[in-house]
């Protein structure tokens, strides 16, 4: 058991997934609804700039989205950033950030669909 769950952990060690709005919705359909919530919040706070119209880019599936993972004493930490372009992606802290064991990341995360999309 523990040299499969390294090897699983070693599969998505520092790897990436890039992608966009639609793909979360239609892969990831928890985090997205996360994500979405989140949007709300900011289009509801008149301290953010977030408008009404990032939102509808936002669901109509337009936004950026890139989900990070490493590997942390055995257990694997994903953050997933989102913004409105890759350079709004890059120059912001993790939307969601959660770390949790193998187990919970194959029983809770359709980490499958990840594997398909991996980069470096």
């Amino acid at each position: 058991m523990k040299k499969m769950n390294f090897d699983f952990l070693k599969t998505f060690d520092e790897k990436k997934v890039f992608t966009d709005t639609a793909w979360v919705a239609e892969n990831d359909p928890e985090v997205y609804d996360r994500l979405h919530e989140l949007m709300e919040g900011f289009v509801a706070d008149e301290s953010n700039q977030t408008t009404q119209d990032d939102l509808e880019s936002f669901e109509s599936g337009k936004w950026c989205v890139e989900y990070c993972f490493t590997e942390n004493d055995g257990n694997l930490t994903v953050r997933i950033y989102a913004g409105e372009t890759w350079h709004d992606v890059a120059n912001q802290p993790p939307w969601l950030e959660e770390t949790v064991t193998v187990e919970d990341f194959k029983e809770n995360y359709p980490y499958q669909k990840y594997i398909e999309r991996l980069e470096d």
